[in-house]
């Protein structure tokens, strides 16, 4: 599985590059080539701004949890190392998700089910706002701007599993209890292994959606709302300023279409973090409304620099700490707990 993943993220790698060796390197480069170290910073403390504000959002969920002890600072650890997950692996940020709920558990106690719980919350409270901008942008486009097909595809996916998930949640909220697909079943054994895994699988979201219900108020639920449309509404901004020091004008309007649109194809599970997709997507976007492809590819590359190679580095080290130092330190919290409750101490 790991071999797995470093061969899709070389891959990924491989595709970018030779994106950008067949549309001109030379130009692509000549573009980039020297940018101010400060501008690129100013830049990366923006990005992180919004990764602080996307943690608080699920610390703040966290807090909800009763005799859960863990600081702000331990979960963006925590957060990081996820993200690195999700960076390398081409899940729609799935695996990052998992790695999440595995790591919480470890350190917190808290059940994979209550995790699994949270989970579907925040996912609720951060794809809601980015489908409506989205929506809104796309209809925009409709009338001003040339998108690819592949651009309403993902739309479209996105959209129907989005909305798949909150039907199955409203079933799931006025039932009372399932049924037991084997029950009066007596057949073949492998329909019958089957048969018992999406029944597990089906108890446990069951579960998970039914105690959804009443964790956040409808005021919490706005002020978190609000806090996801904040950081999707400063993506389009990255987009634009990063435009902007390259020397290109375009406006804010096309910025915000060639972001959500090179997003919403990057969320699509071909490539660990949407690799090529996502840079080929707005170079092709920028290309048919104004600029060359190479100048899009460009401001698409300085945005991935800030976007998603730093913070990659960032939750790389967050991973190499939680596995170093904290879990250490939990080894001996464990075992010191062990000792105590021996009354040896």
């Amino acid at each position: 599985m790991v071999a797995k993943k470093a061969f899709l993220l070389v891959l990924g790698i491989i595709v970018l590059t030779l994106m950008v060796i067949y549309f001109g390197a030379d130009e692509v480069l000549g573009t980039l080539k020297g940018i101010n170290p400060l501008i690129i910073l100013a830049l990366a403390l923006f990005q992180f701004g919004t990764i602080i504000l996307t943690a608080y959002q699920w610390h703040y969920l966290l807090s909800k949890e009763k005799r859960v002890e863990i600081s702000f600072f331990k979960f963006l650890r925590i957060n990081l190392a996820a993200t690195f997950v999700e960076s390398v692996t081409p899940s729609s940020k799935l695996g990052g998700e998992a790695a999440k709920i595995y790591l919480l558990k470890e350190d917190t106690g808290v059940s994979y089910n209550r995790l699994t719980t949270l989970t579907l919350v925040h996912k609720y409270i951060s794809l809601l706002p980015f489908l409506l901008i989205s929506g809104v942008v796309l209809f925009i486009s409709l009338f001003q701007f040339t998108l690819p097909a592949i651009v309403y595809l993902g739309f479209i996916i996105i959209l129907i599993s989005f909305t798949l998930l909150i039907g199955l949640s409203m079933v799931i909220w006025s039932k009372e209890e399932y049924s037991n697909l084997l029950k009066g079943y007596n057949g073949n054994k492998i329909i019958e292994f089957l048969l018992a895994k999406i029944d597990n699988g089906y108890c446990f979201l069951f579960n998970a959606i039914k105690e959804t219900r009443g964790i956040i108020n409808k005021g919490e639920q706005l002020y978190l709302l609000f806090i996801s449309l904040l950081v999707w509404g400063l993506y389009p901004v990255k987009i634009y300023l990063a435009a902007w020091i390259l020397g290109f004008e375009i406006t804010l309007i096309l910025a915000a279409i060639a972001t959500y649109a090179a997003y919403l194809v990057s969320m699509l599970p071909l490539l660990p973090g949407g690799l090529g997709s996502f840079e080929g997507t707005m170079g092709a976007i920028f290309s048919l409304n104004g600029l060359l492809f190479t100048q899009g590819l460009a401001i698409a590359l300085l945005t991935r620099l800030i976007t998603f190679w730093l913070p990659l580095l960032i939750s790389a080290g967050a991973t190499i700490y939680l596995i170093l130092v904290d879990k250490l330190s939990l080894s001996w919290k464990s075992s010191n707990s062990k000792v105590e409750s021996q009354g040896v101490v």
